[in-house]
């Protein structure tokens, strides 16, 4: 092996060992970045969801999983169920007489944290 050989490996394995993988990781992280400013737009507007339920003051409190949002509300006379059915992203909903589940999708936790 030459010395100009010599070098031609080295030079590849400088970078093959140590800029390569850091463009790939800069990568990751900008598409990572770019998910979570997605995830960060709701696709429901939280102010019609509260006019549709009946205003603040019937949303007792919020329960969530990953896909569903369980509201309990004072008064289910004040509930426009079927304007909530409209609603973007809005899969199904559940009422019973003292809450309201409402499938969502994987935005529940940051709709409910929103109420």
């Amino acid at each position: 092996m030459t010395g100009k050989d010599k070098f031609i490996y080295i030079l590849l394995s400088i970078i093959t060992l140590g800029i390569y993988p850091y463009m790939i990781n800069k990568r990751k992280n900008e598409n990572f970045s770019n998910e979570l400013s997605e995830a960060n737009k709701l696709s429901i507007k939280i102010e019609k969801l509260i006019e549709y339920l009946g205003g603040k003051e019937n949303i007792i409190g919020t329960e969530y999983t990953h896909t569903k949002i369980k509201i309990f509300f004072n008064e289910k006379s004040k509930l426009q169920v079927e304007n909530i059915e409209k609603l973007k992203s809005v899969s199904g909903i559940v009422a019973s007489s003292k809450y309201i589940t409402i499938i969502v999708g994987n935005q529940a936790k940051k709709i409910a944290e929103n109420l």
